[in-house]
């Protein structure tokens, strides 16, 4: 019964998440190609149907009631080039809001935090450090799914709250910006891998202030 509430659950959220995009979709077809662009560009890479953490990782419920985690582009972008890739083992115990896996680019560590609380079941042995957006990482068999999903956003909620995020990310990094090795474009886009261009206190603000926002 648990599985069966939980696949209607995800089924009304695919849904409402169809329309949302079709209705955003039509929407973007009377506007300017420079109009539409700036608003896809945060949420391209997230699955259809994914709930989405204020941590920057996301979940999509599979038919058997496990849920499949992996980051937003978001993080992705503001990491580059990652070198190394340390996810949890098989059958670990996970807490929501407390660390999940990780990743390393140089002597620095990016750390991501869990969704739901749960039992890790698989972890994807195809993700490497080079193929991370829009791939799932860590699969868990939840407990208290519904709980976590309340406090997560999906659909038109969550690429109204990524929107939000890059504002809040451009005044972050613009507060931090040098010339000798600036961390926005022209225009106010950030630099792709930013966070390799900026010193070992801005890295850990950055951890705290976007890679470890909590549910509360």
């Amino acid at each position: 019964m648990t599985v069966l509430l939980i696949g209607a659950t995800f089924i009304t959220f695919i849904v409402i998440d169809y329309f949302v995009r079709r209705k955003v979709s039509q929407a973007g077809e009377m506007q300017p190609a420079t109009a539409r662009a700036r608003p896809q560009a945060a949420f391209r890479e997230m699955p259809a149907g994914a709930f989405l953490h204020p941590g920057h990782t996301w979940l999509t419920i599979r038919e058997n009631g496990h849920v499949r985690v992996g980051i937003d582009d978001f993080a992705a972008n503001a990491l580059g080039e990652i070198e190394a890739l340390k996810l949890p083992a098989v059958n670990d115990e996970v807490r929501a809001d407390s660390m999940l896996l990780s990743l390393q680019r140089g002597k620095r560590e990016a750390r991501f935090i869990s969704p739901v609380d749960g039992e890790v079941v698989a972890i994807n042995d195809r993700a490497s450090p080079g193929r991370l957006t829009g791939e799932w990482l860590v699969e868990i068999r939840p407990r208290r799914l519904g709980k976590a999903l309340a406090k997560m956003r999906i659909a038109e909620a969550a690429r109204q709250w990524m929107h939000a995020e890059k504002s809040r990310l451009v005044d972050f990094l613009a507060a931090r910006q040098g010339s000798a090795d600036p961390v926005l474009q022209d225009g106010g886009e950030p630099v792709p891998g930013f966070l390799a261009r900026m010193d070992d206190t801005a890295w850990e603000t950055f951890q705290q202030e976007f890679l470890e926002r909590k549910t509360g």
